[in-house]
């Protein structure tokens, strides 16, 4: 059965990109979790660059590159913002990279350079996210923030300071599938 997959504009060009992943049990193989879970990730499409922040677990690699294929073709992501390595994160940027013949600039935290290394045996380019550091991507500021241990040691959250967004990591997640991506309010 293949999963639930939204693709869905949040504001100008950035999008949500989520699956449902009903067939989880336990989450990093020690938490039951019976309320399942989803995994997020954002795309945000410029005019000359294109910015995938986040990634999905590696089982939904090929559904994740599905979802990035019905908005741009992979070879146009120009940068992968990793806002830490956990693998419902991290997992599909192997064959992301692959899709994208591993032309994307890899951002993350400094520590992640050798944990992508050393959990995937790739070395993609890669730069380091400094706190506080802003870049100029596809006609958007981008702010890093280092969060460390708000869930891994080399968290980061990515604040969009033209738009006034803040792609939070996990900071404020938990486990569910909610029935709509948007909570509009009652």
């Amino acid at each position: 059965m293949s999963p639930r997959v939204f693709v869905e504009e949040v504001v100008g060009d950035l999008y949500v990109l989520r699956v449902d992943d009903n067939e989880i049990k336990y989450f990093e193989a020690l938490w039951d979790i019976p309320e399942k879970i989803t995994y997020n990730a954002y795309l945000f499409v410029g005019d000359e660059e294109c910015v995938l922040f986040d990634g999905w677990k590696t089982s939904y690699a090929d559904d994740l590159i599905e979802a990035i294929k019905s908005l741009i073709d992979p070879k146009d992501i120009t940068h992968i913002v990793l806002h830490h390595m956990e693998p419902d994160h991290s997992g599909s940027l192997p064959k992301v990279l692959e899709a994208n013949k591993f032309k994307a600039e890899v951002i993350a935290h400094p520590m992640a350079k050798s944990m992508i290394e050393a959990f995937y045996g790739i070395s993609p380019l890669f730069r380091s996210a400094r706190d506080g550091e802003e870049i100029s991507i596809a006609g958007e500021k981008i702010k890093f923030l280092h969060t460390p241990w708000l869930h891994w040691p080399e968290t980061i959250m990515s604040y969009l300071t033209n738009r006034g967004i803040l792609l939070t990591c996990d900071a404020f997640g938990g486990f569910s599938i909610p029935r709509s991506l948007f909570d509009e309010g009652e």
